[in-house]
């Protein structure tokens, strides 16, 4: 029997926790992905199994090989989710950094004699800054939207 050979291709780009526990002439077995993050704990099921050695031995492989691919499946759907939200925060981040910069260049510059081209609105300026706020509002639903997504697909079927 190749039992290691065959859990390593199965585990393959996930960690497992593996609990085995006799009880009379049965094995209990909890098989449990690791989550890389606590908040993906909850999306990914133990599994767990109760039955002879020998019966083990027929079914084992074909029972956790499923929920093992769908746990790597989760889990890879939260490290993009969270990749997105960074780089989310750094396009928000980085346009009121400009904005601060605008503002403060516009106070900073020397008073000149100029003939005003157009005097902006308090109406243009109020347009401006909802424009920009819908960017942002856009942005952030997209990603939500693609984890939405993703979490659905993953929790249409039971993981365990």
């Amino acid at each position: 029997m190749d039992f290691f050979k065959q859990l390593s291709q199965i585990i393959d780009g996930v960690d497992i926790n593996l609990t085995i526990r006799k009880s009379g002439d049965e094995l209990t077995l909890l098989l449990q992905p690791k989550a890389v993050k606590e908040s993906s704990k909850t999306l990914i099921k133990p599994l767990s199994m109760r039955a002879t050695p020998q019966e083990l031995d027929e079914v084992f492989f074909s029972t956790i090989s499923n929920p093992v691919k769908k746990a790597t499946g989760i889990i890879a759907s939260i490290e993009v989710f969270e990749t997105d939200m960074e780089n989310v925060k750094k396009v928000v981040e980085e346009k009121a950094r400009k904005k601060r910069e605008s503002l403060s260049n516009k106070r900073a510059a020397p008073v000149q004699t100029v003939t005003p081209k157009k005097e902006v609105t308090q109406d243009e300026t109020q347009q401006e800054e909802e424009e920009e706020e819908q960017e942002e509002n856009l942005a952030e639903t997209e990603v939500k939207g693609n984890v939405n997504k993703a979490e659905s697909k993953e929790t249409q079927s039971s993981l365990f």
